[in-house]
């Protein structure tokens, strides 16, 4: 069962790039760009099919996850190169309900995708202070991927993306 982390609000930058669509799993259905979507009446949101996927462009960097000191405290270690940037990890997915999935946590590198940066609220002006939220996403067979959890980096850090292992991606989130 996937589910939304609690205690996180994360939101898209302006200028910050990255590129989100709503993509329907009905051909006949038009995609839609994050930017067409919010221009829309609410009607006209209601109105349309419920089955999309995200097809998100954005920075992603390689990650692996590590427990944390207390029971179901779970971290992160993003990899830039030689650099390092540690994070905290709210799952949507129990490990102990899957457990091949929390073996899988401790031994595969991840994936993720930068998606903004944390605020503490909604009207939080953006503050160069201001740690990144990124997606920890699993591939999927096919072209897919699902996100697996959201990531929020300790502090801020400048992230180098022309270093080894980080790059731009698209990425269809089912």
């Amino acid at each position: 069962m996937v589910s939304r982390p609690q205690g996180y609000h994360i939101s898209l930058q302006l200028g910050f790039p990255i590129d989100v669509s709503l993509v329907p799993r009905d051909p006949s259905s038009p995609t839609l760009t994050w930017a067409d979507f919010e221009v829309l009446g609410g009607d006209t949101k209601t109105a349309l099919p419920q089955s999309y996927s995200l097809q998100i462009t954005s920075i992603t960097v390689p990650v692996r996850i590590y427990s944390g000191e207390y029971k179901g405290d779970w971290r992160a270690v993003l990899y830039n190169d030689d650099d390092a940037l540690a994070a905290s990890l709210e799952l949507c997915k129990s490990p102990v309900e899957y457990p091949q999935f929390a073996r899988r946590l401790l031994e595969d590198e991840w994936l993720a995708v930068i998606i903004g940066y944390s605020s503490a609220g909604l009207g939080h002006e953006y503050d160069d202070e201001d740690p990144f939220t990124l997606l920890l996403v699993d591939k999927l067979p096919g072209d897919k991927w699902e996100r697996v959890g959201i990531l929020k980096t300790d502090h801020r850090q400048i992230l180098d993306t022309t270093k080894e292992g980080c790059g731009k991606r698209t990425l269809l989130l089912t």
